[in-house]
């Protein structure tokens, strides 16, 4: 924020990371098949995929074939992919640590129960692209969970300014800090039930 009180956000630079936080369901394998077979686009540049399992034994790695692994990710997109646990403290507590292991400008969760429509790469870009400095947040269309982390885009800035041990209502503690968030362009699948009570931008 300047001495103007308005905004300062770093423009984006086409880097975005994703973090899953997961049970091992089995719609896990096919939200990384839905983001491999969408056609990227351009302006995205992957840097990292970061799975959180949150289960409080066992590890959802121990199923990922590597060969599946390498064609969904590796091939020709640079991107790494990383392994975290968070023991079975909730979702928002395995989004905290995916978060904390990224470093990119954007940083995009997905719930493990979604899976991407085929222009979701090129609508991300549009989402991010064309986000306000004031927004701190892009929720995707289709989300269904009460708090966004459907498909939920987050500005890194925002977060840092509060710290990373964010609670469940994110999306409330960024309206609370002074920020925005939009409904974006892109659009998930959930397989979740519908819920109500969404907080409104």
């Amino acid at each position: 924020m300047d001495d103007r009180g308005v905004r300062c956000a770093r423009p984006w630079d086409g880097r975005i990371a994703i973090v899953v936080p997961t049970l091992g369901r089995a719609s896990f394998g096919e939200l990384v098949r839905s983001l491999a077979e969408a056609p990227p686009d351009p302006r995205v540049q992957l840097d990292s995929v970061v799975v959180v399992d949150d289960r409080v034994s066992a590890s959802v790695f121990e199923r990922l074939e590597p060969s599946w692994v390498a064609s969904a990710w590796l091939d020709g997109r640079g991107a790494t992919i990383e392994r975290r646990c968070s023991g079975g403290r909730g979702r928002a507590a395995a989004r905290n640590i995916g978060i904390a292991s990224t470093t990119t400008p954007w940083v995009v969760v997905l719930d493990d129960e979604v899976t991407v429509a085929h222009d979701w790469w090129g609508r991300l870009a549009d989402d991010v692209g064309e986000a306000g400095a004031d927004v701190a947040a892009v929720v995707g269309g289709g989300v269904t969970a009460p708090d966004g982390s459907g498909d939920l885009a987050l500005r890194r800035d925002a977060l840092e300014r509060g710290g990373l041990d964010h609670g469940r209502d994110l999306l409330g503690w960024l309206v609370d800090a002074g920020w925005r968030w939009t409904f974006g362009r892109r659009t998930v699948v959930s397989r979740s039930t519908p819920v109500r009570g969404i907080r409104t931008p």
